[in-house]
């Protein structure tokens, strides 16, 4: 694990999710290492509202994101697309379109 966690200063990860009914939400997650584990910050920015969450820090990073894509499905359950951007220090990559 630690070896993973040597290669990367950070990773920022931005999710913009339109859902059906025309409202638009985005999220945009900076992953760190911190010693022996990952911490995720998060910040959600919708169209009628801005909140900074807790700090998600642990070893595990799929229970992370588990949590991070709760906060996707918590206001509106019907999503039309899904756009994923992660930006590392190589640049911006898009991750796809779903």
């Amino acid at each position: 694990m630690s070896q993973i966690l040597t290669t990367f200063i950070f990773i920022m990860i931005i999710i913009n999710v339109q859902y059906v009914n025309g409202t638009n939400t985005q999220i945009i997650i900076m992953v760190k290492p911190i010693d022996d584990t990952i911490c995720a910050h998060v910040w959600i920015l919708n169209d009628d509202y801005y909140i900074e969450k807790e700090p998600l820090c642990g070893n595990n990073i799929v229970k992370i994101f588990n949590v991070i894509e709760s906060y996707i499905y918590d206001k509106l359950p019907i999503i039309e697309k899904v756009d994923v951007y992660v930006i590392t220090s190589e640049g911006v990559k898009e991750l796809g379109r779903h």
